[in-house]
């Protein structure tokens, strides 16, 4: 997602499962921001700073990722 103004938005993950850790280490290069890419309320689709992992997160209590903004 891209704002009016043409600054991407963003949000910070944080693994929570081994699936996750897994992920965050070989394909997000440990890197926590993400590109917001959607939004549908309570679920993001984001996408990983170094683009080579696209994931959806639930803001609240989702079962592999920790959310901030």
């Amino acid at each position: 997602m891209i704002s009016s103004t043409g600054i991407e938005s963003v949000a910070f993950v944080i693994p929570k499962s081994s699936k996750a850790k897994n992920r965050f280490a070989n394909q997000m290069d440990q890197e926590s921001e993400c590109v917001i890419e959607q939004s549908l309320g309570t679920q993001l689709f984001l996408r990983s700073r170094n683009g080579r992992h696209f994931f959806w997160v639930s803001i609240h209590n989702d079962a592999h990722w920790e959310v901030d903004f």
